[in-house]
């Protein structure tokens, strides 16, 4: 289910206040009623929290096409599963298995049906006026009959109603992207897509809907795993000092290794998680060294602090 509880990036320090939005529970690791057919990641929602204008009440004849994965998820405790329904009768197709951060509106009549965001109803919108240049995750994906699964996201303003797909009106867009996904993937593997914008208004709110299947055309038992999905920003931080400080840093095996070529009095270095978490703050004693960690795999957002002058990188564990 989509729970109001918008998350901002924010990095402070003396001489630093950044907010960024980032994709709410893109980890998948909060779910409600896991235990049964309606799960639904929070923050997210499916055909069994959909909405229609007839009197069948279609999200409760809906069938399930989420499942909370913890069975081997990229990182954490779980992960999301996604996976194509069987054929019904009543709408003359197989469900496709869709998630997103808006609402589903649900139509028997497969091809009247959309996800779209709701400005009147803080449960089914997520605010942002951050213009992030990428999308990133990690998928597993198992397609039947060549079908083909994806991600998109679009960033609209509130001129009129954001909605996937739309066919009539774009002057309220001010960008999206997309990822298709087009043979099997036994194995998790990063995705990344660039969002390209339109304008250069800021946007309100964002939009992303995640298919296991390939529309109305959605392959009965296809399935796509999800992960571990955020926004990345380049420069993922601002700071209003140059950065001026050489350096080099770099991870592996969980330890995070770095090179100041600057001599210093004292220096820091704090990573953050991408949803803005501190996660490590250590000081360093040499201009070379390693810190241990025991972090999940995943991209940090790292900042130095050489004798006041802050910069900022990612690095990846």
């Amino acid at each position: 289910m989509k729970l109001k509880h918008i998350s901002t990036f924010i990095l402070l320090s003396s001489q630093l206040l950044i907010a960024q939005t980032q994709i709410e529970n893109g980890n998948f690791e909060s779910w409600e009623n896991s235990n049964n057919e309606e799960q639904e990641p929070n923050q997210w929602s499916s055909l069994k929290t959909s909405n229609d204008d007839s009197w069948l009440n279609l999200a409760n004849q809906a069938p399930q096409v989420v499942w909370k994965e913890t069975n081997n998820p990229h990182s954490g405790n779980a992960c999301l599963k996604l996976k194509v329904a069987p054929y019904n009768s009543l709408v003359g197709i197989a469900p496709n298995a869709i998630l997103t951060n808006g609402r589903v509106f649900a139509s028997t009549t497969p091809s009247e049906g959309y996800v779209y965001t709701d400005p009147s109803n803080s449960a089914w919108n997520t605010a942002c006026t951050d213009k992030p240049d990428s999308l990133i995750g990690w998928y597993k994906y198992d397609p039947q009959s060549n079908d083909n699964g994806r991600v998109e996201v679009l960033f609209h303003n509130n001129s009129s109603q954001g909605k996937l797909p739309e066919t009539t009106i774009f002057t309220h867009w001010v960008g999206n992207g997309v990822i298709q996904f087009m043979s099997t993937q036994s194995t998790w593997k990063r995705f990344s897509f660039p969002i390209h914008y339109t304008t250069t208004q800021l946007p309100n709110y964002f939009l992303i809907i995640s298919s296991a299947g390939n529309g109305l055309s959605a392959q009965e038992g296809s399935q796509l795993w999800l992960d571990d999905m955020s926004f990345i920003y380049n420069p993922p931080l601002s700071v209003n000092k140059p950065q001026i400080v050489n350096h080099s840093i770099y991870a592996f095996n969980s330890e995070v290794y770095f090179r100041l070529e600057n001599e210093f009095n004292f220096a820091t270095i704090q990573l953050y998680s991408l949803d803005g978490k501190l996660v490590l703050d250590e000081s360093l004693k040499n201009s070379t060294g390693k810190v241990k960690t025991q972090l999940l795999k995943g991209i940090y957002i790292y900042l130095l602090n050489i004798d006041g002058e802050i910069t900022t990188g990612k690095v990846g564990l």
